[in-house]
């Protein structure tokens, strides 16, 4: 009989409840695809739950939800009246029943073991939060599809931010994408902070380093990614991703990174020497000179990322991808600043570029 319990007792050590928590708004294009990779997990099915937080879709994401929640009861769907990440996540994880909770998103489709893959990282190497790779997926086969899915996986767009670029052994890092999280988290640092249309994640993570906590990148699984599918939809997205890195810096107490800070200067420098021209108009020269140079690194990084794949035809499409990615989070860093003593303002301006 204590061989029983103790075999039931590392079973349960090893398969803990775990509950997918999936915030979503208008995701009809993507959320079948999103719930057939979750329900095909290869966990032990009566150890899962998936709560899906829908925020008033209008475009019939919530007729998919409710179609599969009747037909698998592990399914849950809840609404979320305020529409944006951070209260779907909240008001999942409250209901949640899992002693370990995995973020997920329905722009994303994940392997069969990626649950289970994450669940026994978390036990082997005793951390808090665990992610992996993302590979970023084209929209379509258009050009300029493609062109946004390589920017966003290139370090001239993203920086050293591994999950996205690539890592080549388990390490710790500041941050992961659709993290699995111990309870245990949430009842030490709280939930995710509701202030926050964008960049809830990278606060939460920081937060949970300032707090002594281990965030590991394991390179041994990749989760597709689906690219936004225009250039509009990634102005709007690295745009919001900028308008609120000024309130997770003050948040937190502590200046971004230089790989965070370069957007905003470049949209600085421009717009500066603009200003000045007007009363010193040889300092046109020096914007025509800054942004050519930027033109030039740009075109040599894309020929360099295109050549071996053949694609030198979208060479102008990834240079245009660099720029809205750039440009976009440089405008909306320096929007989040000016809008910092208004966090009302602020919100506004997220969730209607988000509508």
């Amino acid at each position: 009989m204590c061989l029983d319990i103790h075999a039931l007792f590392d079973y349960l050590k090893m398969n803990p409840f775990v509950s997918i928590i999936i915030p979503v708004r208008n995701e009809s294009a993507h959320m079948r695809e999103t719930l057939d990779a979750v329900l095909a997990q290869d966990y032990p099915s009566h150890l899962m739950e998936v709560i899906v937080a829908d925020g008033l879709s209008s475009d019939g994401t919530g007729l998919i939800l409710r179609g599969y929640s009747l037909h698998d009861s592990r399914i849950k769907v809840i609404e979320n009246p305020q529409q944006t990440v951070s209260y779907g996540l909240n008001a999942a994880i409250r209901i949640a029943h899992g002693d370990v909770i995995i973020r997920m998103d329905s722009h994303s489709v994940y392997p069969p073991h990626y649950v289970s893959t994450l669940v026994k990282a978390m036990e082997t190497y005793q951390c808090d939060n665990v992610g992996c790779l993302i590979e970023t997926v084209p929209a379509s086969q258009q050009p300029a599809c493609r062109a946004i899915a390589t920017a966003l996986s290139h370090p001239f767009g993203v920086g050293n931010s591994w999950f996205r670029i690539g890592a080549e052994q388990v390490r710790e890092v500041d941050t992961v994408p659709f993290g699995c999280f111990r309870r245990e988290v949430f009842r030490q640092i709280g939930l995710f902070d509701v202030e926050l249309v964008r960049n809830q994640d990278d606060e939460f993570n920081a937060r949970m380093r300032l707090h002594g906590m281990k965030i590991l990148l394991i390179p041994s699984m990749k989760v597709q990614y689906v690219a936004r599918n225009s250039f509009h939809k990634l102005f709007e997205m690295y745009f919001q991703y900028g308008l609120f890195k000024p309130l997770v810096s003050m948040k937190l107490r502590r200046v971004a990174s230089l790989r965070q800070l370069m957007p905003l200067g470049l949209v600085l420098s421009v717009i500066l020497l603009i200003v000045l021209s007007l009363v010193w108009p040889f300092l046109l020269w020096g914007v025509l000179g800054g942004v050519s140079f930027y033109l030039i690194v740009s075109v040599l990084v894309s020929f360099v990322a295109l050549r071996s794949q053949k694609r030198l035809n979208e060479i102008l499409y990834l240079v245009w991808s660099f720029l809205i990615l750039h440009g976009g989070y440089g405008l909306g860093y320096l929007k989040g600043i000016v809008l910092l003593p208004f966090r009302a303002v602020l919100q506004r301006t997220a969730k209607h570029v988000n509508h």
